[in-house]
């Protein structure tokens, strides 16, 4: 049974609906007891950094992932907002994160690119780096389509350590879209939302996450 841990923002409800086409069971909560006994955990997110980290913090849920989801070793996969949360601060609201995945959160530089809109809103794909297999299989003889998902947001993730990295978007400049250390898992785009892909990559993750 995978947690979907509810603090107050993101699309719950979403990603459950998408869980239950790729036969996942779920619940959407907050209650330490019942997350203790579930088997793998979703954090997902839509908002702002400061106010993210104030809601874990008040429901005991930011001990809880940094101690019992890191002791017992259960994947964790943060979605937008919840991926970010897993890196050590974020220039949104200057505080610190949760410290599971090396890196910060900054805003996107328009001074690199003076064409960027603001936010990042709409499909976009995402390049695996050099060891990571693309979602959708071994694709080495072409036959695969090449991945694109649904993104909405203004930060994204920086200084992160290469062995961390699983993929990059480009928009105005790379920066990384799929993140992992040990059981926890990020990704900056919205699997929920973004139909064949999101199904394609949710049944990938819960396959390599067992």
């Amino acid at each position: 049974m995978v947690g979907i841990i509810d603090y107050g923002l993101g699309n719950p409800i979403s990603i459950q609906n998408m869980l239950k086409r790729v036969n996942q069971d779920s619940i959407i909560t907050s209650d330490l007891k019942i997350l203790e006994d579930l088997s793998s955990y979703i954090l997902p997110g839509v908002g702002n950094f400061k106010f993210g980290m104030h809601n874990l913090e008040k429901l005991g849920l930011k001990e809880f992932i940094q101690l019992e989801v890191k002791k017992s070793k259960k994947p964790l996969l943060g979605i937008c907002l919840g991926m970010q949360l897993l890196l050590n601060n974020s220039e949104e609201g200057n505080v610190e994160g949760l410290g599971l995945i090396d890196g910060r959160v900054v805003a996107f530089k328009r001074e690199i690119n003076d064409n960027l809109l603001i936010p990042h809103m709409g499909w976009n794909f995402v390049e695996y780096s050099e060891y990571s297999e693309k979602i959708n299989g071994n694709c080495n003889d072409g036959s695969c389509e090449e991945e694109r998902y649904y993104f909405v947001h203004s930060y994204h993730a920086a200084n992160v350590e290469p062995c961390n990295i699983v993929a990059t978007t480009k928009y105005g400049y790379n920066f990384p879209t799929i993140i992992k250390n040990g059981n926890f898992y990020g990704v900056q785009f919205h699997p929920e939302k973004s139909h064949k892909f999101g199904v394609n990559f949710f049944k990938s993750y819960f396959a390599s996450a067992q």
